[in-house]
Parts: C-alpha cells; sequence; structure tokens
C-alpha cells in the first residue's frame, strides 16, 4: 500500500467512557430487538418507542461531549430519528383492522426523515472524500444504477400495480426503493473512499444496512409478493436507531467531518464483488425477463442498463487513462529530480550517450560539465535541508537559464550538477561555457533564510563523437576533473587529461592495497626518538604507521591521505592507538630504569577526533596497559583545530581532563594562530620539518622558527622542532630554548625491536656508532 501525501491523520478526542456508552447502546438495541420478537403487540409499540426516544436523546448530547468541527450532521440525523419515530407512531395508529393505511401522513413523516439522513449522508461524504476519488464515485454510480433497476423490476412495479390500495398510496410506497437506491449510492460513495475506517464508520455503515433491509422488508409486503412477519419489518429500523446512536456516541465520530488521509489501494475483493454483482444482476434480471413486464418495464431496464454499460465504460477509460498517467508519471519519475525537475544521472547518461552518437562523423564535440556546490554540507548543517532544497531548486534554474535551449542540465546526485552540450571545436571553447557557468553564480541567492553567496568548482571533459568515449566515462572524467578542481581550492575549474584518471586509478589501487594489508596484518608501526634538547636524553618516540603489501614498502605519506579520504583511517587509527599504547606500557615496565618517564606521541586524525569511540578507548587502553595517562601524547594538526572548532574544543577537553596531553602537529605550515593556542587545552607545538630544514641556511625561517619558540615560551608551551638532520640545526634549536627535537640526526623510525637496540638499552656496538646516544646513555643510565 502506498500512502499519498495528504492531510494530517485527525486526532479522535473524547473518553474511553463516552466509546463505551456506544457498545452499550447498540448492545441494548440487539436486546431490544429480542425482546420485540416476543412482546405483545402493544409492549412492542412501546418499546420501539422508548428505543427510538433513547436514540435521538444520544444523538442531541453526544456532539457536546465529542466536539465535532461541525454539528450539523449530527443534528440532521436527530431530525431523521424523531420523523422515522413519528411516522412509525402514525402508521400504527392510522392502520385500519387488516393493517392498510389510507392516509399519506405516515409517509409525509418519513420521507421528510429520508431527506434528513440523505443530507447527514451527503455532507459525510464531503468530508470524508476531502481529496477527491473519481474511482469511489464511478464504482458507487454502477452500484446505484445497478439497484435502481433490481428496485424497479421485483419492487417498484409489483407496488404500483398492488391491490388493495388508492394510487397516490401505491404511488408514494413505490417511491422508497429507488430512495433507498440513491441513499446506497452516497453509502457506497463513503464506503468505497480509500481513507481511515474508523468505528463510528462502521457504525454508520450498520444503521444504514439495517434500514435498507426494513425497506425492502416493507416493499415486499406492500407488493404483496409476500407477507413478512413484524419482527422482520421493524426489528431492522430497532438495530438502524442503536447503530445511529453509537454512531454519534463513539469518540470516533469526529473523523466522519474531518478529510483524512487518502490512501491509493488495490480494489479490495469486497469492493468488487459488490460492483460486479451491481453488473451482473440487472443483466441477469432482463434476460429472464420476469412475468409481467410491458414493453415500459422493458424501456425501463434497457435505458437503466444502457446507463450502467455506460457508467461502467467510463470506468474503464478513467482506469486506463489512470493507468497511461501513472506510466508516464512513473517514467518522468524514473528519469527526473523529484526536487528540481531536472534530469537526473540515469537521463545524463541517455543523453550523453544520444551527443556522442551524434557526434560521430559530424566535426563537433560533446562537452559535460560537472558542478559542485562548494561548502553546502555548511549551509545544510547550518540553514537546515529545506534551506539546502531551496538552494538546489535556484541554481538548477540559474544554470537552465545560462545554457543553450538544446543543452541538458541534470542534477546529477547530492549537489552536483551537470551539463551535456555539443561543442563546436572550429568557434567554441569549452572554458567559454564554464565561464558563463560561473556567471550563474555570480549574483547572492536569495533564500527564505536570507542572502546566500555560493562558488562551484567545476570539471570538464570533452570527447569528439569518433574518439571511442562512452557515456559513462565521459561523466566520470568530469567528475575526477571537478574532484582535482575542490583539491585545487574550489571556486575554479579545472579540464580533464589522462594524468588525473591514472592519479584516481592509482588512488583506487593504494585503497585496495590498504585494505588487504589490514585484514593480513602487514601494517606496523615505527618509532622514531624523540631527544630532549638540553642534555640529549632519550625523552620518548612517535609512533608511525607503515605499510608493506606484497613485499613492497608503500610510504605514509601516500596510503595515509587514501586513508583518510575513504574513511579507513577509523580502523587503521584504532590499531596504531592500542598498539602504541600497547608498546608503551611494555617498555617502560621493562626499563622503567633506564627511562622512567617514558612518552609515546600518536597521531589523530580529524575523523578520530570526531570518533565517539576515542574517548573511551583511551581510558580502557592506558587502564589496560598502566601507562600513566600524561604518557600518552596526542598530535593534532592545525587544520583539525579550525575547520570544527567547537567540537573539537568539546573532546579535547575531555582528553585534557584525562590527563593526556595534546600536541599541535606541523605548526606554522596552516593558521599559526596565538589565538587558537591560547584557547584550546594543547601543551606542546612541533614545528614543521620545512622550517627546521633551512636554520643555517636561510635567515626566514631562522626567525620564524624563533617567533614560534618565543611565543610557545610566553604561552608555557614546550616545543618540538621536526626533520632535525645536522648538528647545525640542532646547535641552532638548542640556542633558540627549543625544548626537543626529533629527526634523522638522532634516528629514523625503526620497528619496536630495532628500536630497543638502538635507543632504549643500546649494545656497546650501537653507542659506539652514535657519540650522542653514547653520551645519553653512557653506562647504561640516564644522564641528568
Amino acid at each position: 500500500m502506498t500512502v499519498l501525501p495528504a492531510l494530517t491523520e485527525p486526532r479522535v478526542s473524547g473518553s474511553r467512557r463516552s466509546a463505551g456508552s456506544a457498545w452499550v447502546v447498540l448492545s441494548l438495541s440487539v436486546v431490544a430487538l429480542i425482546g420485540y420478537a416476543f412482546a405483545v403487540p402493544d409492549t412492542q409499540s412501546i418499546l420501539f418507542a422508548v428505543v427510538a426516544v433513547a436514540c435521538v436523546a444520544s444523538l442531541m448530547m453526544a456532539p457536546r461531549f465529542n466536539r465535532p468541527n461541525t454539528r450539523l450532521p449530527w443534528r440532521l440525523l436527530a431530525v431523521t430519528a424523531v420523523l422515522f419515530l413519528v411516522g412509525a407512531v402514525l402508521r400504527a395508529s392510522l392502520a385500519d383492522a387488516a393493517g392498510h393505511l389510507t392516509s399519506l401522513w405516515p409517509d409525509a413523516f418519513t420521507l421528510g426523515g429520508y431527506a434528513c439522513i440523505g443530507s447527514a449522508l451527503v455532507m459525510f461524504l464531503r468530508h470524508r472524500r476531502g481529496h477527491g476519488d473519481a474511482g469511489s464515485r464511478s464504482d458507487a454510480v454502477v452500484v446505484g444504477v445497478g439497484a435502481i433497476l433490481l428496485a424497479w423490476s421485483f419492487l417498484v412495479v409489483p407496488t404500483l400495480g398492488a391491490d388493495g390500495a388508492g394510487t397516490a398510496l401505491r404511488v408514494v410506497s413505490s417511491l422508497y426503493p429507488p430512495i433507498d437506491a440513491l441513499l446506497l449510492f452516497v453509502v457506497a460513495q463513503i464506503a468505497f473512499t480509500d481513507v481511515s475506517r474508523a468505528p463510528a464508520f462502521w457504525l454508520l455503515l450498520l444503521c444504514m444496512v439495517a434500514i435498507f433491509t426494513g425497506d425492502i422488508a416493507y416493499a415486499v409486503d406492500i407488493a404483496r409478493i409476500a407477507h413478512p412477519p413484524i419482527m422482520l419489518r421493524d426489528g431492522p429500523f430497532l438495530i438502524a436507531y442503536g447503530a445511529m446512536a453509537a454512531t454519534a456516541l463513539h469518540p470516533s465520530m469526529v473523523v466522519l467531518t474531518v478529510p483524512q488521509p487518502a490512501r491509493v489501494r488495490a480494489l479490495v475483493r469486497g469492493r468488487l464483488v459488490t460492483v460486479a454483482a451491481a453488473v451482473v444482476a440487472p443483466v441477469l434480471v432482463i434476460l429472464v425477463n420476469p412475468p409481467g413486464a410491458g414493453l415500459r418495464d422493458r424501456v425501463v431496464l434497457a435505458v437503466g442498463i444502457s446507463l450502467l454499460f455506460g457508467a461502467v465504460l467510463q470506468r474503464s477509460v478513467r482506469a486506463v487513462n489512470q493507468h497511461a498517467k501513472s506510466e508516464a508519471f512513473l517514467a518522468v519519475q524514473a528519469t527526473h529530480d523529484a526536487l528540481t525537475g531536472l534530469p537526473n544521472r540515469t537521463k545524463l547518461s541517455e543523453r550523453t550517450a544520444a551527443d556522442l552518437h551524434d557526434a560521430r562523423g559530424s566535426g563537433h564535440a560533446v562537452g559535460v560539465f560537472f558542478i559542485d556546490i562548494d561548502r553546502f554540507k555548511v549551509l545544510n548543517d547550518t540553514w537546515g535541508h529545506g534551506a539546502g532544497d531551496e538552494l538546489l531548486v535556484a541554481v538548477g534554474t540559474r544554470l537552465r537559464a545560462v545554457v543553450r535551449d538544446d543543452d541538458c542540465v541534470a542534477r546529477a546526485g547530492g549537489d552536483e550538477f551537470a551539463i551535456v552540450c555539443r561543442i563546436q571545436q572550429a568557434t567554441e571553447e569549452p572554458t567559454a561555457i564554464a565561464d558563463r557557468l560561473f556567471s550563474a553564480f555570480a549574483d547572492p541567492f536569495r533564500l527564505s533564510v536570507g542572502d546566500m553567496v555560493l562558488t562551484p568548482s567545476i570539471g570538464i571533459a570533452v570527447a569528439e563523437g569518433d574518439a571511442g568515449y562512452t557515456a559513462e566515462r565521459l561523466i566520470r572524467d568530469a567528475d575526477i576533473a571537478m574532484y582535482r578542481a575542490k583539491d585545487a581550492g574550489r571556486n575554479r575549474w579545472s579540464l580533464f587529461t589522462t594524468a588525473m584518471h591514472d592519479a584516481v586509478a592509482e588512488r583506487l589501487s593504494i585503497e585496495q592495497d590498504l585494505r588487504r594489508a589490514m585484514e593480513a596484518g602487514t601494517i606496523s608501526l615505527h618509532y622514531q626518538p624523540i631527544v630532549e634538547l638540553a642534555h640529549e636524553n632519550l625523552g620518548g618516540f612517535e609512533a608511525l604507521a607503515r605499510m608493506e603489501i606484497d613485499g613492497r614498502r608503500v610510504p605514509p605519506d601516500v596510503f595515509i591521505p587514501v586513508a583518510e579520504e575513504t574513511g579507513l583511517i577509523l580502523p587503521l587509527g584504532r590499531w596504531v592507538l592500542r598498539e602504541a599504547v600497547r608498546q608503551l606500557g611494555l617498555w617502560r615496565n621493562q626499563y622503567s630504569d633506564l627511562h622512567p618517564d617514558l612518552y609515546m606521541s600518536v597521531n589523530v586524525s580529524a575523523r578520530q577526533l570526531r570518533d565517539p569511540e576515542l574517548i573511551p578507548m583511551v581510558r580502557a587502553e592506558i587502564a589496560k596497559h598502566g601507562v600513566p595517562p600524561h604518557a600518552l601524547r596526542l598530535e593534532i594538526t592545525e587544520s583539525v583545530l579550525m575547520d570544527d572548532a567547537e567540537a573539537a574544543m568539546l573532546v579535547l577537553q575531555q582528553l585534557r581532563d584525562i590527563g593526556v596531553h595534546l600536541y599541535v602537529d606541523d605548526f606554522g605550515t596552516g593558521y599559526s594562530s596565538l589565538g587558537y593556542l591560547k584557547r584550546f587545552p594543547v601543551s606542546t607545538v612541533k614545528i614543521d620539518r620545512s622550517f627546521v630544514s633551512g636554520l643555517g641556511a636561510d635567515t626566514d625561517d631562522q626567525e620564524i622558527v624563533r617567533a614560534v619558540v618565543a611565543m610557545a615560551q610566553a604561552l608555557s608551551l614546550t616545543v618540538v622542532a621536526e626533520g632535525v638532520e645536522t648538528l647545525v640545526q640542532r646547535d641552532c634549536l638548542r640556542a633558540m630554548g627549543c625544548t626537543s627535537a626529533q629527526g634523522w640526526h638522532y634516528g629514523k623510525p625503526l620497528p619496536a625491536a630495532e628500536a630497543v637496540a638502538a635507543f632504549i638499552a643500546p649494545t656497546p656496538e650501537e653507542r659506539a656508532k652514535s657519540p650522542i646516544l653514547a653520551r645519553q646513555l653512557a653506562g647504561g643510565k640516564r644522564t641528568a
């Protein structure tokens, strides 16, 4: 079942007490029916009147309790009950000894009651069919016409020809079956309308079925077809009164006058059977040709059956048209974006393929321009998806306005758009088209939340029809070029080259290699020493991930960016952190006499900082391996701090509360802001190797390093210099007051066992190779 967008489901008011009252009243009417069967005639009249009066009272009071949005139809039902009761009393009072009537007064009141109940039903239908339902109306017409034909053949004609009554009485009596058929037409529409069906709906349906049953019994008696017992003639009206009162008393009665959510359902079996019976039964009647049917009757039946088949034909035509519209709608939905109305990626591929086919031998090329809205996620997160949707629609409209009529503008997905166009190579350049696309973003976008200034990143791929390009390849190349434009700084275009594809292919290969290495366990940690410059004592290590696949080593500056881009940095970073803490705990336990204050530095990426497992994992690992919190140092780059400052501040403060020390890595290459150093709970800055390498040779680098050290000292921060490779660099850093250093001058990153032999507990042979280590660990003891 598919639910279409519609009005909100109405909330049913009322109490359990009022719902219980409805079922009590209905049960009492059933009890009254049983009593009616065994009561003497005079008692029967009294019992009938009591039930009717109770129904009227319930109909008058119930709207005050349940408070429907309109009370008019319920007042009409109350008037209906009163008129039916008056008609029944007059019929019993004015009938002769044989039970025949000679007065029209009872019928005057009863017919007035039918007018009131018909009006109430029409009101219920108008409210219930808030969205319109042509199918239910057509089916109801079939049922109504079929009922009229049956009523004419079996009830109206016999009533008009009945003996023992005046012409006026016979004519008036013959009106009841057609009136019931009209009411059935309305009731069928209410029943066929595909909306929610509350208990009040079923109670109302029970009331009408009981009225139809009683009317048929009376019509059969008046037409002298048979003489049903009084129980079969009056009994259904007792149930009708009870069901009418229960409908009003039940709290769900409010839904009968409130527009409700429309639902599209397949035709249910009961509806199909009802409509089929309404079609087949009249046909059988005219085929059987009941005795006494004259020319008039044949004409009425022929006209009725013509109307019946006309209604069926109309229903069939409407069904076929709806099916065709649905197929057309689904076809559009399959190839167009629901939000912007632009072609989607499927249609984009079809159009690109068609243009490539048409370009063969024509001398023109096909260009695909892939457009991504810069920093669209920030807009969505700040102003909500509603504003984001507004913007996407506005962008689509502007792009359509700046391209040619025969160009195809599509929404490729998310905040990405694509344009396919034919390029006349002799007169038109792809870059000129890109400039027109940039012009679509020149003016601010006026949204409900305010004006937005946006920029695009555009990737361009061009192919001649004879170049053997497929649509998928051309779109892919434009997508690759777009990402190159974003990587280059956004708000620019990039023209695809084969080198871009090679780079993407290489990155994909690295990703696969990384996945295999993680599964095979060929990711390892190497440890580079961090030396205290004052006395060149070993302070700690930085844990660095190393990857080996199929016997070849992949540099970290190659696989780490891929891990960050693909999200593999999360499982990789968790493993690195656990392994580094484990190794630190082992070393501190084994070599506490040599290095009681040994620490471990571990890099943490932006994605790891957003990982909800980070804080619990840090707590668990340092507790598991007996590592003091201050012995764990986590390194975060400047960009991580600034991209989402509030979130970073929260996580870093929690780490600081644990006791972990925080480093700012690669300081000087990013924001290098004194403000954020004061704001964030960091303890150390690491000067990037690009500045350290110029010490002793580049005055500018020397002044930058001097300024960083001075600033750190002013903020009571320690400084670690990376990439120290010469004695000159070491001496410059020591003279400036730099705290610690790491680099190949002290040792390259080594596996754990080699790091122990080289730096933690070196053999005499290792000490002889390095005078610094010899001084640092003279006699196996840590120097002061």
